[in-house]
């Protein structure tokens, strides 16, 4: 969990490592809001190519980089996320989808 005041250029980074024999397909950055069911998807990339955003006003909120980094450019008090990184691969054959999870609670409290 981390927990400020306003700021910016807040940067998240998760490190993480595929299993033998298992090849990266795709990483997600992902928020919601804490309790909440439903998600948003911020940005994903396939393998080792750069992210796409999935809509223009994050292009102004985040910046996704390589390898697994999203940097939070402007948090202010509203701001009260649960960012989730998913990473998915596959088995050499492709029959076996492996899906893994690791968040990051965001909590900004006002001046």
């Amino acid at each position: 969990m981390v927990q400020g005041v306003n700021n910016t250029n807040i940067t998240l980074t998760w490190t993480f490592g595929l299993e033998a024999g298992f090849t990266l397909l795709s990483i997600f950055f992902v928020r919601n809001r804490p309790g909440k069911y439903s998600k948003t998807d911020i940005a994903s990339r396939p393998s080792d190519y750069g992210f796409t955003y999935y809509n223009n006003e994050f292009i102004k909120e985040y910046r996704a980089n390589l390898p697994s980094e999203l940097v939070l450019l402007d948090v202010n008090n509203e701001e009260e996320y649960v960012y989730t990184l998913e990473v998915q691969s596959t088995d050499q054959s492709h029959s076996v989808l492996h899906k893994d999870k690791s968040l990051v609670t965001v909590i900004v409290f006002g001046k």
